[in-house]
């Protein structure tokens, strides 16, 4: 399967080139190949326990590969000390699974803490108005002032894709972004993905169950599988194929 004739004109974002991790002798990724194109959606697929989420703290420096190469916007990040690390994490966010919001600080406060600990110095009525715009941006306009505990599960998730937006990233990385939402805040915030590609142009990629969710918001897909990427394509390329892997896991069948 082949990038859409749009994509092939793109410059590529994020590449990882033979990537292999092990945790205790047992080996998840084994030899992972793929590549991200600017401005696009791609959405990493697979059974559970296949290492996806695993991929995304590789990209940022959270985990590092035991062996590979991973370019993240021309820079090869996986021997990159934290200092450098920190350079990169300035273009490329992520929305953690369960929204990861500090508990103890407000919605404002959230948002803002990116820009306070990596734009130290940037004027306060600067980082209020930027707080305001990303919260506007994902429909939450004027809640600085309340509390995550608050919020409904939709609206902490929201304010998380704030948090990440605020330092105006390149890249943006969603883990399980639609996990424990009812059916509307499910549309809601695969709506918000598309929005965010259209009206910003951020890169994103998407680790996922949520295979209508999947197809709704993907450029492309890329099905993680015993370790390595099966198979990269747009929703019905994939759902066109005959590997009988591919048609598995389309049918719900393939093992975790």
């Amino acid at each position: 399967m082949t990038p859409p004739a749009s994509a092939k004109e793109r410059a590529i974002v994020l590449e990882m080139r033979g990537v292999r991790k092990s945790f205790g002798g047992t080996p998840v990724h084994d030899g992972v190949d793929f590549s991200v194109f600017e401005g696009e959606i791609l959405t990493l697929v697979g059974g559970s326990g296949q290492g996806k989420t695993v991929l995304l703290k590789e990209i940022i420096g959270l985990m590092r590969p035991d062996e590979g190469e991973i370019r993240v916007l021309g820079r090869e990040v996986t021997r990159m000390g934290e200092e450098e690390l920190q350079d990169v994490r300035l273009n490329v966010s992520i929305v953690f699974q369960g929204s990861a919001l500090f508990d103890s600080l407000c919605v404002g406060e959230n948002v803002a803490y990116g820009l306070r600990e990596r734009r130290r110095g940037l004027p306060e009525s600067e980082v209020d108005r930027i707080v305001a715009e990303k919260l506007a941006l994902v429909d939450l306009p004027g809640i600085e002032d309340q509390m995550p505990a608050s919020l409904s599960g939709g609206m902490k998730k929201r304010v998380a894709i704030a948090r990440a937006l605020a330092l105006e990233p390149r890249i943006l990385l969603y883990d399980e972004p639609t996990t424990g939402l009812d059916p509307a805040n499910v549309h809601r915030i695969s709506a918000l993905i598309v929005r965010m590609r259209d009206r910003v142009g951020v890169t994103s990629v998407v680790v996922t169950h949520d295979m209508p969710a999947a197809k709704a918001i993907s450029d492309r897909l890329a099905l993680l599988d015993r370790g390595r990427i099966l198979c990269t394509g747009t929703w019905e390329e994939m759902d066109s194929s005959s590997h009988p892997r591919v048609r598995s896991f389309l049918e719900g069948e393939l093992e975790a």
